[in-house]
């Protein structure tokens, strides 16, 4: 039986934060903490919502077989994979737009096509469906042609120019058979086009496909191979979804780019993949110093994008000076067993409503830049 997405989010949060606590207080606690890593770890199993199931079944299982110093090598592996798991836009919430201004049909819709892990939502106009896109992230859209304010081809034109918009499914249900009125909506974007009165259990299965395929290549492609973390594709969805909210609610909004100090030296010395291992060691430290709510993604090379919620620049600073200091102690051991020492160099600035991701990281880079020409190994504030 499925369970709602909100109690599981809330489950994985919940695990996410004790194990946070654990790790903190390992030292000090060695042996309860060990058994706490354990229980917890039974209760991640009982959630499966994983996009990466098998990976985190095999940490898991590594874990509760493992002996303590092995089990915590595991624990930070685990807890990379986890931190990015929750921060996936949607991945794991199906959210369905109909837009019907017939209520009988749109209220059967509703009745078919809502299930536990799902949100519908119905649209009686173009207006009403407008503001919902605004409002929301949709994973499919079901469109009538015939609304009350305008044509649904009008509006289909208007979403596959907006770039959130640009790859949402859209399934027109149509009581129009004109072939020609198909081929348009095919032109223009349409992925399905079903003549009313529509086969619901045709309808349901379809949908259910198609979102699973849409789901499958957002797992593959959001994701940076090298590190495991969150690429560029997933940051721009990430960010728009963090300014809406932090315009909604006002609280403070900032990003950070940070750029790992003498990486070139690294790849020059000790060959590329070392300097795979390092840019894998760099992200673990920095991932396992950061509150549930934050993000971090690679921007490519040896940069790297950390968005934080609810965060003024200076706050962002502390949490960025603690990454650092923890990297800076966590010493890289190269194949000779030789300690690398690492440090970055980061530019942190207060995002505002109406700033573009492009916007930001220019002016982000401008304070890395400065924080490099200065010295290194320090966080340059761009204000707030």
């Amino acid at each position: 039986m499925q369970t709602s997405l909100r109690p599981e989010r809330e489950a994985l949060l919940a695990c996410v934060q004790a194990l946070q606590m654990v790790q903190e207080n390992i030292q000090e606690k060695p042996l309860s903490s060990f058994d706490t890593i354990q229980r917890i770890c039974q209760t991640l199993y009982t959630l499966r919502i994983f996009q990466s199931w098998d990976e985190v079944s095999n940490l898991i299982d590594c874990i509760e077989r493992g002996n303590p110093q092995e089990c915590l090598h595991q624990l930070n592996r685990l807890m990379i994979h986890l931190a990015t798991c929750a921060h996936v836009p949607q991945l794991d919430c199906d959210r369905l737009l109909i837009i019907e201004d017939d209520p009988l049909i749109g209220q059967a819709l509703v009745d078919e096509l809502n299930e536990p892990n799902r949100q519908v939502l119905w649209a009686t106009s173009v207006e009403t469906a407008l503001t919902l896109l605004r409002e929301h992230t949709i994973s499919l859209i079901l469109l009538d042609l015939g609304l009350p304010d305008n044509d649904g081809r009008n509006l289909m034109v208007q979403m596959r120019q907006e770039a959130l918009m640009k790859d949402v499914p859209i399934f027109v249900l149509s009581a129009r058979t004109d072939v020609n009125v198909k081929v348009e909506c095919f032109a223009l974007g349409a992925d399905m086009y079903f003549e009313k009165p529509v086969d619901p259990s045709l309808l349901r299965v379809t949908i259910a496909s198609k979102l699973q395929r849409v789901k499958d290549f957002k797992t593959r492609s959001y994701h940076d191979d090298l590190t495991g973390l969150p690429n560029r594709i997933w940051l721009n969805i990430a960010f728009e979804q963090a300014i809406k909210l932090s315009a909604r609610t006002h609280h403070p909004l900032s990003l950070a780019l940070i750029d790992i100090d003498h990486f070139k030296q690294v790849n020059d010395l000790h060959g590329h993949s070392i300097g795979d291992r390092v840019l894998r060691h760099t992200t673990k430290v920095i991932s396992r110093t950061l509150r549930v709510s934050d993000m971090i993604a690679r921007w490519g090379g040896e940069e790297f994008v950390m968005i934080f919620p609810q965060t003024s620049p200076l706050q962002a600073k502390r949490a960025l000076d603690k990454a650092k200091e923890e990297l800076r102690n966590d010493f890289f051991r190269l194949p000779s067993e030789l300690p690398l020492s690492l440090t970055f160099s980061a530019g942190v600035i207060r995002l505002t409503e109406g700033m573009t991701l492009e916007m930001a990281i220019v002016e982000a880079d401008r304070h890395l830049y400065k924080a490099k020409t200065e010295g290194r190994d320090r966080i340059i504030l761009g204000g707030g």
